[in-house]
């Protein structure tokens, strides 16, 4: 039985797909992601919001998928939501 095992793809580094590779990501669930609006291209940022009160932002590098944070914002309740204005000036 297959069941408990890794799957054979679920290799360390495995990313047929390119995608996002996140640094410092939230220490509890995320309750919402979104990307910056087309306003702020050809940059591409990613926002997260979390259980633990967290508001997190990266830069995302298109070519190579790499994520870098850019800023967090930790409140004291949880972070439910986020969204962008539409010029891409405040989260």
């Amino acid at each position: 039985s297959s069941w408990g095992s890794a799957w054979p793809s679920a290799k360390k580094g495995h990313n047929p797909e390119n995608d996002p590779q996140i640094e410092e990501s939230p220490s509890d669930g995320v309750t919402e992601l979104r990307w910056s609006p087309k306003s702020l291209s050809p940059k591409k940022y990613l926002v997260s919001t979390s259980w633990d009160g967290e508001v997190r932002c990266w830069e995302v590098d298109s070519s190579t998928a790499k994520a870098t944070p850019v800023g967090m914002q930790r409140h004291e309740k949880p972070a439910l939501c986020c969204g962008w204005k539409g010029d891409g000036g405040a989260i």
